[in-house]
């Protein structure tokens, strides 16, 4: 009997992994011994994602919603009763059209995800090929959290101009969190005077904070968009989601720019659209159900 106790070693399931412990019998009495050890596989992850298209028009500054997600409601909005904005800091030189600020806002039984996209543009922004240029800046910005267990281990947004023809001159994202937000600027490139767009959402200080441009695996986007890959800007929040323990239930996202150019001597009504995603996992310990997440 002794001699079986003498190597047995027995696995206890715990919150995010295994934790075995073993059992010796050296000269001196009974030693347990414990260590953690990889799980046999990390939580399965489930995932929502909505998008809308639009239209905007470049002389009245309004947008036009083409088509929107099934689940998803798309509104106009003043971004200055949001809880997150775009500002616009100009100097003289350039006149700014700024087009209505669309939210793209999603809930379900465990989360909800709320995403403002704001389109601006520059009539005559610069000579190029010996052409005047319109250029475009989109800023995206927003934020979701999650709850019934559930913790998120990415939010993302995705901008997307609808020309398979490169107009991206720039893009920017949020990369760290100061004082509760992450905070990132993009200015046009003009020949004269100055316009940033400045956009900031509210989040908390947890995982990796960044973007990308074209595909992202953690970002799907309906396939017939992927032809303009080149013209898209992603941002998000992401986190490590091997154990349960990670990612978070609080409020994250992010905040993107990105600026377009076309070579026209006047204006363009162009088409762009808007993608989320939020991704999470059940953190119940001992492998425990969550109830249902959308």
């Amino acid at each position: 009997m002794l001699e079986k106790l003498a190597n047995m070693r027995v696995k206890l399931a715990v919150a995010g992994g295994i934790f075995a412990v073993s059992f010796a019998m050296p000269s001196g009495g009974w030693v347990m011994t414990a260590s953690a050890q990889e799980p046999a596989s990390k939580p399965p992850s489930t995932s929502v994602s909505y998008f809308f298209t639009a239209t905007a028009d470049a002389a009245t500054g309004n947008v036009h919603i083409d088509s929107v997600s099934t689940g998803a409601k798309v509104r106009p909005t003043a971004a200055s009763n949001s809880g997150y904005s775009c500002i616009v800091q100009t100097k003289r030189g350039k006149k700014l059209v700024g087009y209505q600020p669309l939210t793209l806002f999603s809930e379900g039984n465990s989360y909800v995800d709320d995403w403002l996209l704001s389109p601006y543009s520059v009539k005559h922004a610069r000579f190029l090929d010996n052409k005047q240029t319109f250029q475009v800046e989109m800023c995206m910005t927003g934020q979701g959290h999650t709850w019934n267990w559930y913790h998120q281990w990415f939010n993302g947004g995705a901008i997307v101009l609808f020309y398979t023809q490169p107009h991206k001159l720039g893009q920017k994202w949020g990369t760290k969190v100061v004082n509760g937000n992450s905070v990132a600027t993009l200015s046009f490139q003009l020949s004269k005077g100055a316009v940033t767009i400045g956009g900031s959402t509210q989040v908390k200080n947890y995982g990796t904070h960044a973007g990308d441009t074209g595909h992202d695996p953690n970002l799907p986007v309906p396939r017939k968009w992927k032809k303009f890959d080149i013209n898209r800007v992603n941002t998000f929040y992401v986190s490590s989601n091997d154990f349960i323990y990670q990612g978070t239930a609080s409020d994250e996202g992010n905040v993107g720019h990105a600026l377009y150019e076309f070579i026209t001597g006047g204006t363009v009504n162009f088409n762009y659209g808007g993608a989320t995603e939020i991704q999470a996992f059940c953190a119940k310990p001992m492998g425990l159900p969550c109830e249902n997440f959308n």
